[in-house]
């Protein structure tokens, strides 16, 4: 029920129309009455009716003043008049002031009642308009944290007009004071440390954890703007007065976060900075240079702070990876292990140092090691294919996080190859030693055999195969000659009755002194005292 409040200045007509008007079923509640404009406002003032039913002339304050205080005051309150004069100056005024009704006198309380009827319906619809627009205002104070994350991702997106940031910003309550901005991502937390940590915990959970530590630790913090994005990323606005103090503070606010993240959840986290601005026309190329800092993460093992004006792009395109594989096969055909590690580490240090992007350093690792398997397999030793197997992890180094796990790879290549050739190297000089001790059985009566004869029959240089023959056997090939051929000796003096000379013939010894001597040299004995020793043993 609405409440009315009655002005006339005629007693009579005053208490008549007060009695005999049925208020309540029109929907009303008269609360008040009053003789003057003064009068009715103090009323008014008290018991804030929707609804003003004054005459027009009155004492102190006539209708129409009245009616305009009303506008004034109360613009939504609807106002009657009841008037003795019907003059076109009085109801324009009237339309002036906003009055609802403008009725002649004199009425009945039937035709009154039918008037209140119609400003009832009509203050009806006022409140459900008021309703609805309260329910929407409702409705989007609720949902304003939403439009504000919806606006500023749309804002570092470019989908906002310059000419319309600033309104939209005002609308939405987005408040921020400093002539020195940045954009700062809190990278996204390592799933390998989460789903270790916490199996029972999905990703959005986990990053809805991580927004929520983020606004606690911030809190108390100035001129600064959390929200998440569509995909849930942690972004901050940072704004401070100075670039000293925002970098200064972007650096501690990282930090900070980042600490927090390890210590709490265990989880590793980089936290990127985007280039300083001016104005939230800015914040579009702070967040592009955040985000390209990104590129940049595998360099930190344990997280930490990243600055995008740090990072130029196309660097580390110079890098000459071809003396970097040559010095790693020439280590790995010698097997050096040692050397193959620090060489490596070496390759890696300049590989961190350059700050190239990220798929500039794998384009670099898969040259090294596309490099080293053609030349490895070029070698006689390696077979084509049989290395392509260790070096599957080129095709995955994107599941790598940090620049640590890929050189850890790679140095495993390196020395898994290195093995390879050391096995077959071994495999290779066995088969060679085998063959030219059997030449040597074969042929050791011969007294011109020499090493150049034995590296004919094998095509193999001098010097490779003396490396090769005493690596395998210890022995260099004169040793091993002289020493079959005194052991044959041995048997034909030990099992006939030959002579030293006749001996010396038969193993391949054209002088029977020089074969004596070394013969006593091999046990220590001449060749007679050798046969007399035996014969008589046997």
């Amino acid at each position: 029920m609405y409440k009315v409040v009655f002005a006339d200045d005629e007693i009579l007509t005053r208490e008549a129309i007060a009695e005999n008007t049925p208020w309540k079923e029109a929907g009303f509640q008269l609360v008040g009455t009053a003789e003057n404009g003064r009068d009715a406002i103090a009323v008014i003032e008290e018991q804030k009716p929707e609804l003003l039913v004054t005459d027009i002339c009155m004492p102190v304050m006539d209708g129409l003043e009245l009616s305009g205080y009303v506008q004034t005051h109360y613009p939504d309150m609807k106002v009657m008049i009841l008037s003795g004069y019907d003059e076109f100056e009085y109801a324009k005024k009237a339309l002036k002031y906003g009055v609802s009704e403008y009725i002649l006198k004199p009425i009945t309380s039937a035709e009154l009642k039918d008037e209140l009827i119609r400003i009832r319906e009509k203050l009806d619809k006022d409140a459900e308009k008021r309703d609805r627009i309260a329910g929407i205002r409702r409705e989007y104070e609720e949902n304003l944290p939403l439009l504000r994350e919806h606006f500023l991702e749309r804002l570092l997106n470019g989908k906002i007009k310059d000419d319309a940031i600033y309104d939209e910003m005002e609308k939405m309550g987005i408040r921020i004071s400093g002539s020195w901005q940045a954009v700062i991502l809190i990278g996204t937390p390592d799933a390998s440390d989460w789903e270790k940590e916490h199996p029972d915990i999905s990703a959005s959970l986990m990053n809805f954890i991580f927004y929520n530590v983020s606004g606690e630790l911030l809190q108390n913090e100035k001129n600064i703007l959390l929200f998440r994005n569509i995909s849930d990323r942690c972004i901050l606005i940072l704004a401070r007065d100075s670039e000293k103090a925002l970098l200064q503070d972007a650096a501690e606010i990282g930090e900070m976060i980042r600490s927090a993240l390890k210590k709490y959840l265990n989880i590793r986290t980089c936290i990127t900075v985007g280039e300083s601005v001016h104005s939230p026309r800015g914040w579009q190329t702070s967040y592009e240079n955040a985000e390209y800092a990104e590129e940049f993460r595998y360099l930190l093992e344990d997280g930490g702070v990243l600055y995008g004006r740090d990072f130029l792009k196309g660097s580390g395109v110079g890098i000459q990876t071809s003396s970097w594989s040559e010095k790693l096969v020439l280590l790995i055909k010698t097997g050096q292990q040692d050397e193959i590690r620090n060489t490596a580490a070496e390759f890696f240090t300049v590989l961190h140092s350059a700050k190239c992007e990220r798929k500039t350093l794998y384009l670099h690792i898969q040259n090294c090691v596309l490099s080293i398997l053609i030349t490895l397999e070029e070698w006689e030793t390696v077979e084509e294919g049989e290395l392509s197997d260790k070096a599957e992890f080129i095709n995955s180094l994107d599941t790598c996080r940090h620049l640590s796990d890929i050189q850890e790879k790679f140095t495993s290549f390196c020395l898994e190859c290195a093995e390879i050739i050391a096995r077959k190297r071994d495999s290779s000089n066995q088969t060679i030693a085998v063959a030219a001790q059997d030449y040597i059985e074969k042929n050791y009566r011969n007294p011109d055999l020499n090493l150049n004869m034995l590296c004919d029959y094998l095509s193999l240089s001098v010097s490779y195969f003396s490396m090769v023959f005493k690596n395998s056997t210890g022995e260099t090939f004169v040793e091993a000659l002289t020493r079959t051929r005194i052991e044959k000796a041995k048997k034909i003096l030990e099992g006939t009755n030959a002579k030293a000379y006749e001996a010396a013939t038969q193993v391949g010894y054209n002088d029977p002194h020089y074969f004596g001597t070394t013969f006593k040299k091999f046990t220590g004995m001449t060749p007679m005292e050798y046969a007399k020793q035996s014969r008589a043993e046997g």
